[in-house]
């Protein structure tokens, strides 16, 4: 499956971020985008649905548990992703016509789907570093991270001219 695809070395200045207070668990928190990657967004006509900086906390497996980007079930969501340190993403497809989900909401109201990992089995993964990585995020996907140190990835959702576009639309938008 074609699920991701590293597009540039663009990188994320993530020392701005280093003031936020970690919790035990996964923050999502509403950022500006980074002038340089708006910049360049602009100039391949593409626009920004929402920028949100994702911080995990150190410690053993942790990260963001089995998910789906927004309420639909395998849905095309392409997301740049920028990460560091450097962690898995994985990414899941459903073994079963009745999988158990639960539609809830992060603490700032982006939809999301969790998904019974008992519900699905592995298709992908790849490393996200700090360089421009496309990812497909409509799919059940999640995050393994086991590190001393906070792990801060930020995530762009693309728009074309205000309407959604899929994920293998952008791959050929942005010719990669």
């Amino acid at each position: 499956m074609n699920l991701f695809k590293k597009i540039n070395d663009l990188s994320v200045d993530f020392s701005i971020y280093k003031d936020i207070e970690i919790t035990p668990r996964v923050q999502i928190i509403f950022v500006d985008c980074p002038k340089h990657i708006k910049e360049w967004l602009d100039e391949i006509d593409l626009e920004i649905g929402v920028c949100e900086l994702f911080i995990t906390p150190p410690g053993e497996n942790v990260g963001a548990f089995l998910h789906i980007d927004g309420h639909k079930i395998n849905h095309s969501v392409p997301k740049f992703n920028w990460a560091t340190p450097s962690g898995e993403m994985i990414w899941m497809s459903t073994i079963k016509d009745n999988i158990s989900i639960q539609k809830l909401y992060t603490d700032h109201g982006t939809k999301y789907l969790r998904v019974a990992r008992s519900s699905c089995q592995e298709v992908d993964r790849t490393e996200i570093k700090n360089e421009t990585t496309l990812i497909e995020a409509g799919i059940p996907h999640m995050i393994n991270y086991s590190g001393s140190l906070p792990r801060y990835s930020l995530s762009i959702t693309i728009k074309k001219l205000q309407k959604e576009i899929t994920y293998l639309e952008l791959i050929s938008e942005i010719n990669c």
